[in-house]
Parts: structure tokens; sequence; C-alpha cells
């Protein structure tokens, strides 16, 4: 089965890489500035290669240091509080706009505890979209560990290597990384998974009360990327490209989303921004 899901990977990226290189070269070429011209045949470049860089070391460095820390796990699990309470203020209407924000993601964080029994039959639906579409399930933790088509947790040059010499193609040793692997993350996993949850049910709940919000589901998908982060490789800053920036910035992907979501409410709510700052301030 995993010989079939890595070719399917591979012909899926190969076709997507074909149909759109043309294409994204050709914007590329029709860019004036000549700095930004460099700039964005670098980008281009990197999407085509989509090779993990320094799987080892990056998921090395996550398990030491984050996954399977009970203290981790507890300050990620504030994350609705010091980012989507604020996020959401500006949507709200009325007073006591981050109690009402927190009243909406405590009800959200409720349902999500309970196995979301209680949810209405079009809230299962938006839900059931968001978890095919991936936007509610992990996703920094596949980042800050590098894992990849080539990762220390899939098929890397070493457990090739190790296969090659022993002449098994599923190697017990990888195997059992694989779950003790999966075990040691498993509490950030959950965590990252209740928050991302969280915030897309209390989102899609508010703008299901706001008429002037056209499309509940995209605003709640973008109430996501907004406070859980985007962690894929188009996301990356260019500092965090390359072998050396990948393992200084392991860790810098979700405080470079904490920056720009203060400035976007900096911009747009101030309010919202103070009490983003001051949540921050108190914990």
């Amino acid at each position: 089965s995993r010989g079939l899901a890595q070719f399917t990977v591979s012909m899926a990226t190969a076709a997507s890489r074909n149909y759109h290189s043309t294409a994204m070269m050709r914007n590329v070429q029709n860019i004036e500035s000549g700095d930004l011209q460099k700039y964005a045949t670098r980008y281009v470049e990197y999407l085509q290669n989509p090779q993990e860089e320094a799987p080892l070391v990056r998921s090395m460095l996550a398990n030491w240091f984050i996954l399977g820390n009970i203290a981790s796990t507890a300050v990620n699990l504030t994350q609705p509080i010091t980012m989507s309470a604020p996020a959401l203020m500006p949507y709200i209407k009325g007073s006591g706009r981050w109690t009402k924000a927190m009243a909406a993601l405590g009800r959200a964080a409720t349902d999500m505890a309970t196995g979301r029994k209680d949810l209405t039959s079009d809230e299962q639906a938006a839900y059931k979209k968001a978890s095919d579409s991936g936007k509610v399930s992990p996703q920094e933790i596949h980042q800050i560990r590098a894992e990849g088509r080539s990762s220390v947790l899939g098929d890397s040059p070493f457990w090739s290597a190790v296969e090659a010499r022993t002449g098994m193609t599923n190697f017990p040793a990888k195997l059992l990384w694989r779950k003790m692997s999966f075990m040691w993350g498993s509490l950030y996993s959950m965590a990252e998974q209740m928050n991302r949850g969280t915030t897309f049910l209390a989102a899609y709940r508010i703008a299901k009360q706001d008429s002037s919000i056209a499309d509940p589901y995209e605003f709640a998908i973008e109430m996501i990327d907004k406070t859980q982060g985007v962690y894929d490789r188009y996301n990356r800053m260019e500092l965090s490209r390359g072998v050396t920036g990948s393992i200084i910035l392991t860790f810098k992907q979700f405080s470079v989303a904490y920056l720009e979501l203060m400035k976007r409410l900096w911009v747009q709510d101030k309010q919202a921004f103070g009490a983003m700052a001051m949540t921050m301030l108190v914990l």
C-alpha cells in the first residue's frame, strides 16, 4: 500500500509540475523588476523541487525540543486564546467583543472535546468538507519534523540502504520507528487538531450570524490560515529555504504567522490588536 501511495504521489507531483511550470515561468518573465524577477525565479525553482531539506536534523530537533513535551502541548493549546479570539473580534458587533469571541471558542472547544456530536447538520457538513481538505488536520507537526516523501520517517536514503543490504522491503526497525514517532508526537498533533477545529467551528458560527459574510465556510478556512498558520512549502520565507536556513528556522514559521496577524490587526482593528498584545503579556 505504501508503494502504491508513493507512486500516486510521485505521478501527481510530476503531472502538477508539468501542467503549471509553463504558466509559472511565463508569469515570471512578465515581471519587469529585475530583482523581483530573480526572486520569482528562485521561488518557482524551489516549488518544483519537493525534497525536504535536512529531514533527519529537523526531525531530531522537533522530537527533542517540542514533541512529547507536555508543557509544549499546553502552551500550544492557548493558541485560540492568543490568536483566534483577537482575529475574530473585527467580525463581532457590539460591546464585549473579546468576551463574545471567547464564548464562541469555548463552545467550539467543548464540541471538539465531546466528539462534535451536538453539531447541526449544516455544521457537520462544513466540518467534514474542511476535514477532507486537510484544513482541520495537523499540519505544523509535519513541517517542523520535515515529514515528506524522503524523511527520517519515510523512505530516506538511510532506510533505503538498510533495506537494500538486508533484502527486506519493510524493515522492522523502520516500522517500529514510525509507530514510536507517531506516539511521541501524538500530544502535539492532537493539540494542533483541537486548535484548528475549534477555530473553524467558532468562525463558521460567527459568519453564519453575519449576513455581510457571503461564504461562512471560506471565512472559517481563512481564519484557520490566519491564526493557525500555513505550513506548505510555498509559504516558507526565503531564509528558511535550503539546508542551513531550514535548520536554523525550524520552529520560526509560527512566529512569522503570529507577527503577520498582529500587523493585520493593527491596520484592521486597533482594539483587537490590543487584545492580542495584552493576552500574550498576561500569558
